[in-house]
């Protein structure tokens, strides 16, 4: 007997889930149970991840819908609805990056990021909110970016967009908490998707921003996709990529505490994702240069992601 699926028979509608990070979070619900509805703006990728998931044993559907129309929107949540009877889950996803200098950037490159990025989110979010609100249960996962904490040049307004995003959440949190509808953001760090790929295809973009992680890759989707099931079933929210926490946070703290107290850093580990024991003897990752050190476990943030309080080991 395998181990028993944590999403079963969850209703989840993801934006944006015809490829990159929105198909490989749509793959992750149905291998743990959930009947996904696959959203997105091109018909052919839509379909695609809808016949994957169903190959997983998801009910998939496939809804072809522009989230930055507010007509789309409300067709997407009714077929949603109509077909499947709830909605348990929506992932905002759905993104799309006009990059350029401020300067240069025009009034449509500024509307398309802000249309299918915030507007959307909040819109769909809105729709979604409705039938959440009347069974009084619901999960929203809006995916937004560390470019909403550190801005991103020559991005156009995604930065923006993202920052905004953080704070809709919160908001929508805060309002919607009452109803039992839990909402929470992700910020991925670096992500490798077909949408960055003419980015990373750069090998002086790919090395600048893998040396800029700790454990010394680009992520992909599918680092991600665990995560959101996680959000899902516990709620408890990740406001930054942890590897790029363990970076900013340890090499701001490190000098204050290091004769204090424990540091927040990220740790070096054959299986990155195996449990830390409080106690345990870890090698630090290497943090804004400064040289590798060691130390024990204080306590561990996140469960089992490599994020932990740490106890220097100072020598003689």
């Amino acid at each position: 007997m395998g181990e028993p699926v944590r999403l079963k028979d969850k209703i989840a509608l993801i934006t944006g889930a015809g490829r990159g990070i929105g198909r490989d979070i749509a793959l992750a619900y149905a291998r743990e149970g959930a009947h996904v509805v696959i959203n997105d703006v091109d018909p052919e990728t839509a379909e695609a991840t809808a016949r994957d998931a169903a190959a997983l044993g998801s009910k998939s559907l496939a809804v072809v819908a522009d989230v930055a129309k507010a007509s789309n929107i409300h067709r997407l949540v009714e077929t949603t609805v109509k077909e499947r009877g709830r909605v348990d889950i929506l992932v905002n996803n759905a993104m799309k990056i006009v990059p350029g200098r401020l300067e240069q950037l025009s009034e449509e490159a500024w509307d398309t990021t802000m249309n299918i990025g915030l507007k959307g989110a909040f819109l769909v979010s809105q729709a979604c909110a409705r039938p959440m609100i009347a069974q009084k249960s619901g999960v929203i996962v809006n995916i937004a970016s560390i470019a909403g904490l550190f801005p991103y040049n020559f991005a156009g307004a995604y930065s923006v967009v993202k920052a905004g995003l953080i704070m809709l959440t919160k908001l929508q949190a805060m309002e919607w908490a009452p109803y039992g509808i839990r909402v929470n953001a992700i910020t991925p760090g670096y992500i490798r998707t077909p949408g960055t790929e003419g980015m990373y295809a750069d090998p002086e973009i790919y090395e600048g921003r893998r040396k800029g992680v700790p454990m010394g890759r680009v992520g992909s989707g599918e680092d991600h996709a665990s995560r959101r099931v996680v959000l899902d079933l516990t709620g408890h929210g990740v406001e930054l990529d942890l590897e790029v926490v363990a970076r900013h946070r340890a090499q701001a703290e490190r000098k204050q505490v290091e004769k204090e107290g424990p540091v927040l850093c990220g740790v070096q580990r054959d299986e990155p994702l195996a449990p830390l024991g409080v106690g345990e003897a870890v090698d630090l990752l290497e943090i804004g240069g400064l040289p590798r050190q060691s130390g024990s476990v204080v306590d561990h943030l996140h469960g089992d992601f490599p994020l932990c309080h740490v106890d220097l080991d100072h020598g003689p």
